[in-house]
């Protein structure tokens, strides 16, 4: 949820921040592409960007929370090489190196929030917000403590990331393209094609042969480093979890209540409903009667603003939910009034004010009612995470543990003292599998087993404060390096991966041989009953390939009208054959709502394209340098060239 605060804007300018800061891999390699990039000097430092040192545990720090974030969003444990091929570590860097460039150019400029607004803008955020509509500061130090941040390191980040904010709203506005560049664009993406396609089965290929085991030998002795054993450890495990406590934890309607506030206001109970609101300010609230009995007597709205010396767009609070309307009074007469009709007198921080709703948008929101059901886990979550009396009891338990390890005691000897037992796993490796294949369940899941691989023998781990609610502590009691497997114990994986291989390859090459007959003219639809195969039709865009998948409609805008290809068949064995029949793009008129559009999303790419080149130049002449062996003892081992 900090990571949505901090990303705050929905609109081109966020896009463009966040293309900055997340550091996408065009920005990473503008970054490893500078001159003095490899200094390796013996310095904690993984970077230096102009007099900005990023220290090792920054960077390790902000890696572990990336690699947290990605593992969640693939529901599995992303292991650290995987992170690194995919080039995590790098994307990371290129993110803490854009934020320290982009810091002390808002220095230079003079750039400045006063704390006071930056707490405003704070406690406006809808995620800080309780079912009342207002900011729930118990909310706000729940969200801090799982994230381990202290307050002031908090709105210390918040007041950096919005001054980056500001920074790239004055060097990139949106920047009108030329019509010809309009229309090339849009030729590009609403290019349409029609293809008839087949699909190569396996079983097009008859049986193939069984290999030799030379050929396997071979096969084993090119891919070694493929088949090797994963590392295993022997990990002692002791868990306090909300649900274990003996704490009656129901669900009342309240909770329910909560947690269906913070989900509309997350955008996950449908669209929210919206109210344009217009806004005059009045010193007290006998002058704020006297104007609505005059709008009362046939006084227009627009009247009354111009009497008040207010220009209607100062007046505009914009198209907002309920939640957005900064002072809650606003949005609850906002919501209350009828479109098109003025409020009565509304008690503001401001003094007294006169709303008038130019605009409904009811939205499409689920019922309380309706959702109640589906809320019960979300709910149960959160209060085994927020319950006073859970986090009373863990705070006991944490204080003899740790009064236990004071005392020089093993995990499974402080245990009773706290009315706890610990658990045992003999093998598991870094994806949470045991040496027979299988799942293992660990306390805490994830974040437990992600402690347990940054750990060794004989270190004093901290206890785990998870996510969900709960602490969790262990102690690495053996270790089974990862080492090479020998042909014999790798030898049925060995075939598998033999035989997925050569089918692949036969595939491609009689897939290679159908193309050629398809491009020295023969009809698709002899070529294809050849093989068994049925032809069909398809019209497919760059943005939609249908049953071609994205490497299929690749193949199919790369070749000319009446060209042939071959692609892999996605999640599937086999492998399509397709040839393009024609193609047409639709011409866009200037003038109609979609052209307007179409120049509006091109022009903010412009924009974000601008910030980009903008932080490529501001990394360059600050002077940015990488210590690539702080860097790659920070990631665990070797990033690659």
């Amino acid at each position: 949820m900090l990571d949505g605060i901090r990303k705050a804007a929905n609109n081109w300018l966020g896009r463009a921040v966040l293309i900055v800061i997340m550091g996408f891999l065009i920005l990473s390699f503008a970054i490893w592409g500078i001159g003095d990039m490899l200094r390796t000097q013996g310095t904690t430092s993984v970077a230096t960007v102009g007099k900005v040192d990023i220290g090792a545990e920054t960077f390790r720090r902000t890696y572990t929370t990336a690699l947290e974030d990605v593992s969640t969003r693939l529901r599995r444990r992303l292991t650290n090489e995987e992170a690194r091929t995919f080039g995590l570590d790098r994307q990371v860097l290129a993110r803490l190196v854009s934020e320290a460039a982009l810091d002390q150019q808002t220095e230079k400029f003079g750039l400045n929030l006063s704390n006071d607004e930056v707490v405003r803008l704070t406690m406006a955020e809808p995620g800080f917000k309780g079912s009342n509509g207002q900011f729930d500061r118990a909310r706000f130090y729940e969200v801090l403590r799982q994230n381990g941040l202290s307050e002031a390191g908090f709105f210390a980040e918040q007041k950096r990331s919005m001054l980056r904010r500001e920074l790239a709203a004055g060097i990139a506005s949106e920047i009108p393209p030329s019509q010809a560049l309009v229309d090339a664009a849009y030729r590009y993406v609403s290019e349409e094609r029609t293809v008839a396609y087949f699909t190569l089965l396996p079983a097009s290929l008859g049986t193939l042969p069984e290999p030799s085991e030379a050929e396997l030998k071979e096969f084993y002795e090119g891919r070694k480093g493929e088949f090797r054993a994963p590392e295993y450890r022997k990990v002692v495990v002791l868990s306090a979890l909300p649900q274990d406590l003996g704490i009656d934890l129901t669900v009342t309607e309240d909770d329910l209540r909560r947690t269906y506030d913070r989900a509309l206001a997350a955008g996950q109970m449908g669209t929210p409903a919206k109210r344009q609101v217009q806004q005059v300010l009045f010193p007290n609230e006998a002058d704020a009667v006297a104007a609505a009995l005059k709008l009362g007597s046939g006084l227009s709205f627009d009247a009354l603003l111009a009497e008040r010396n207010v220009k209607p767009a100062d007046a505009d609070l914009g198209f907002k939910t309920k939640r957005e309307f900064a002072d809650p009074a606003v949005g609850e007469a906002a919501f209350s009034t009828p479109e098109g009709q003025v409020s009565r007198p509304v008690k503001t921080g401001f003094g007294y004010a006169l709303l008038k709703v130019n605009k409904i948008d009811p939205g499409t929101e689920i019922p309380f009612e309706t959702a109640k059901a589906s809320l019960m886990a979300t709910a149960t979550a959160d209060k085994q995470r927020s319950d006073p009396r859970v986090l009373a009891r863990l705070d006991e338990i944490q204080k003899k543990i740790d009064e236990a390890k004071i005392a020089g005691k093993s995990l499974t000897d402080a245990a009773p003292s706290a009315g706890l037992k610990t658990v045992t796993i003999d093998a598991i490796n870094a994806a949470g599998n045991g040496k027979d294949g299988n799942k293992i369940a660990v306390p805490g899941g994830d974040e437990t087993l992600k402690g347990i691989f940054q750990s060794d023998i004989g270190l004093d781990n901290e206890a785990i404060h998870l996510k969900q609610g709960g602490l969790v502590w262990f102690e690495i009691a053996g270790v089974d390096p990862s080492r090479e497997r020998s042909f014999d114990e790798a030898k049925a994986e060995v075939l598998a991966r033999f035989k997925a291989d050569e089918l692949t390859k036969k595939l491609a090459a009689r897939a290679g041989e159908l193309v050629k007959r398809l491009d020295a003219g023969e009809d698709i639809a002899t070529v294809a009953a050849s093989v068994s195969a049925e032809v069909k039709d398809a019209k497919v865009t760059r943005q939609n390939g249908g049953d071609l998948g994205a490497t299929g409609v690749a193949q199919a805008f790369g070749i000319a009208v009446g060209k042939a290809a071959s692609a892999a068949q996605a999640g599937a064995t086999g492998r399509i054959v397709l040839l393009v029949k024609s193609a047409k793009a639709t011409p866009l008129d200037p003038a109609s709502a979609l052209g307007g559009q179409f120049r509006k999303q091109l022009g903010e790419q412009t924009a974000e394209d601008l910030v980009t080149e903008y932080v490529q130049r501001l990394q360059t002449s600050l002077g940015t340098t990488i210590n690539q062996k702080a860097f790659q003892s920070a990631v665990g081992g070797n990033t690659g060239g």
